[in-house]
């Protein structure tokens, strides 16, 4: 009953911005030297401070209702690097009074590449030209090499005489 009836909008709107994330221990920031998940796995339990990261927008995608007992919800984010999206949807969760967690998360986007609907990368600003085989190998120093003598020349072996 809680999430249908949470005003969507008016909770994703707490997390866009800057907020401060607490990262966590199973991540590769470092504190004292260390990464973190290197503490984490000897028990070791470090106090780590706030990162301040930019939420550009937080959008509810789709909500299915898997069972009775769970609900699924799709959120797309838009956020700065840095940012800890697990660490994201447990605040939203606590936000709600419940716990949340990740089912799957998809990076759509880094920098300029983006992956379209198609599964496609796609690369804004960056413009791509093929050159014929002559120019691309130009001062390429070709050699000739014999493989008859058994897989050891083709799996990390030596290639032996080269012509």
């Amino acid at each position: 009953a809680v999430l249908t009836n949470t005003d969507w909008p008016a909770v994703l709107a707490e997390f866009t911005g800057e907020i401060g994330q607490v990262p966590p221990m199973y991540s590769a920031k470092k504190v004292a030297g260390k990464k973190l998940y290197e503490h984490a796995r000897r028990g070791e339990d470090v106090v780590r401070e706030p990162v301040i990261v930019t939420v550009k927008s937080i959008q509810l995608v789709n909500s299915a209702l898997p069972s009775l007992h769970s609900a699924l919800r799709t959120l797309r984010v838009a956020c700065s690097a840095g940012t800890y999206i697990r660490v994201l949807a447990q605040d939203i969760g606590r936000a709600l009074g419940i716990g949340a967690h990740l089912a799957e998360l998809r990076r759509r986007r880094a920098g300029r590449f983006d992956l379209g609907a198609d599964g496609s990368v796609m690369a804004s600003g960056l413009t791509m030209r093929t050159l014929p085989a002559a120019k691309s190998t130009k001062g390429c120093v070709w050699r000739r090499c014999d493989f008859s003598a058994g897989p050891g020349r083709t799996h990390g072996g030596s290639a032996g005489n080269l012509e």
